[in-house]
């Protein structure tokens, strides 16, 4: 007889990351309005003004792991269409697109340039035509077996040496 195992995980609403985050943002205005900056206060009046679907994607990307994704690879069931809310994103000067890199900067010269996301508390803006040193999909690393320089002697340990201790 198997026991029936139950689902602790607690049903959450759809959109209930954009919530939390709005209510953060409101208690710290509330409480702490007088300490932000200039450029924290401008944040969350631009995002405050932002449709509720930008502000959701805004926070699925700021949760994401890497500054830098694809505009193909990015899928939110409770949004649908994204295109209206990353041109929403992109006017509000809270997304950029690769093509707004130079071309030394660019996360993958090679393929067509898309909206991608940065994070942030990665980039201020001055610091927007700043190198990317990540790529938009970095690969696992794979461990490579490394070749011995023939001109390097190792010693040799002999199996019937031991350490003692007294």
């Amino acid at each position: 007889m198997s026991a029936m195992v139950q689902d602790t995980r607690p049903d959450l609403a759809p959109h209930y990351y954009r919530d939390n985050f709005a209510k953060l943002c409101a208690t710290v205005q509330q409480r702490y309005g007088d300490l932000l900056s200039d450029d924290e206060a401008s944040f969350l009046a631009t995002f405050d003004a932002l449709s509720f679907d930008a502000q959701c994607l805004y926070i699925r990307l700021i949760s994401r792991v890497g500054p830098w994704f694809r505009e193909a690879r990015l899928n939110y069931s409770e949004l649908g269409a994204l295109d209206t809310a990353i041109d929403e994103l992109l006017a509000a000067d809270l997304l950029m697109t690769a093509e707004a890199l130079e071309i030394d900067e660019s996360p993958d010269e090679a393929s067509t340039p898309e909206p991608v996301a940065e994070k942030p508390a990665d980039i201020a803006p001055a610091e927007k035509t700043a190198p990317v040193t990540e790529p938009v999909v970095e690969e696992p690393a794979t461990a490579e077996p490394v070749a011995q320089d023939p001109a390097v002697e190792l010693p040799v340990i002999e199996e019937t040496q031991t350490d003692t201790l007294t």
